[in-house]
């Protein structure tokens, strides 16, 4: 799904910190207030928290929907309060204009994401609308509050224009075209500059099994959770290093590497084809990914993971020893992370695990 308008600032910093990381890897109103529809998905607060997540550190990260936060915008450098109110999605066939405005070729899994918020100008001077539009990270692009139609904004870039005065408070709801499975992984941003940035997760972390946060050896870690319909689970039950492993690796000199080796199984219980490497755990030193190499033996097997072999039908299930192989001067600082898929700038709120830690 390709979106016609794109956050660049995000789009440009991620894409230079996938390359970084994959270089060494060729081959290895009246504000509008939307009316509810049987079709909603309104999702609720639940302060509950269980599993590996850490209660104190993620609300440092992240607020629940309901909770009030206070946020320092970016262009004004002023404070502002912010409530999200409720979030929900509907079919895209309800919303057929906005939906081909945006997407060049929506199918059976496009839908459109709502969110009701709330802001109010805590400060003594204005604040320009934009710095109050929440990011998207499923769609990579800001809200867009002027639909559905109010009269408040006739369209996008009017919302633009529109500046909060100080100790004014706005209801705003807001849309953007998104897939079926995005609510299970994508959150609202505010103030993406910042190292935590302000985040509201569609589906609360304490729905969810793929939460963020520390795990043990042995313990089954969700990469992705999409309740009913399936997920990727990883289950790391040791880690060695080895100094000098003898690995097939093509072009790519391992002379001057160690490797940590994995006891690893990888399970796939999602519809949609998923791979052996991005069940991987990304080698992380002070909080920034090293060049590294991947090797993956299954069964005394070697695994090409950029052919057939290394793919995930649903149902597959594999255990076998993963080769993480980095510089030898930065094996004993190695950390093993999961990236969040949608908050690849933001290490803070990986999946990290019990190790070297």
């Amino acid at each position: 799904m390709k979106h016609t308008r794109l956050l660049t600032l995000f789009s440009i910093i991620l894409l230079l910190l996938i390359t970084g990381c994959s270089q060494d890897n060729d081959n290895v109103s009246e504000t509008a207030t939307a009316q509810p529809t049987e079709a909603e998905e309104e999702t609720t607060a639940d302060n509950d928290s269980n599993g590996s997540e850490n209660t104190e550190e993620s609300n440092d990260l992240y607020h629940e929907i309901g909770e009030p936060f206070v946020m320092t915008t970016y262009y004004s450098d002023a404070d502002a309060e912010v409530t999200v109110n409720k979030v929900w999605t509907e079919p895209a066939q309800d919303h057929s204009e906005f939906v081909e405005q945006r997407v060049s070729s929506p199918d059976e899994n496009t839908n459109v994401t709502f969110i009701d918020y709330t802001v109010t100008n805590l400060s003594d001077e204005e604040i320009g609308l934009p710095d109050l539009l929440p990011e998207y990270t499923a769609a990579n692009t800001e809200v867009d509050v002027s639909y559905p139609e109010n009269d408040q904004f006739a369209d996008e870039f009017e919302s633009f224009d529109y500046a909060l005065e100080p100790n004014e408070t706005l209801d705003l709801v807001g849309a953007v075209v998104t897939e079926k499975n995005d609510e299970y992984t994508s959150a609202f941003l505010w103030n993406i500059t910042q190292d935590i940035p302000e985040v509201v997760f569609f589906t609360p972390q304490s729905e969810q099994e793929s939460k963020i946060g520390i795990y043990e050896m042995g313990e089954p870690i969700y990469l992705l959770d999409y309740e009913d319909n399936g997920s990727l689970q990883v289950t790391i039950d040791d880690v060695s290093i080895e100094e000098n492993p003898d690995l097939e690796q093509g072009n790519v000199d391992l002379s001057d590497m160690s490797a940590l080796v994995l006891d690893i199984t990888i399970e796939n219980t999602i519809d949609e084809i998923q791979t052996i490497e991005q069940a991987l755990p990304m080698p992380v030193v002070d909080g920034e990914a090293v060049i590294h190499t991947f090797n993956v033996n299954i069964d005394g097997n070697w695994i090409d993971l950029y052919d057939l072999e290394g793919k995930l039908e649903k149902g597959d299930s594999i255990t076998g020893k993963a080769y993480i192989s980095v510089e030898k001067d930065k094996i004993d600082d190695v950390q093993l992370y999961y990236f969040h898929p949608e908050l690849l700038l933001f290490p803070d709120y990986s999946k990290v695990l019990n190790y070297n830690i």
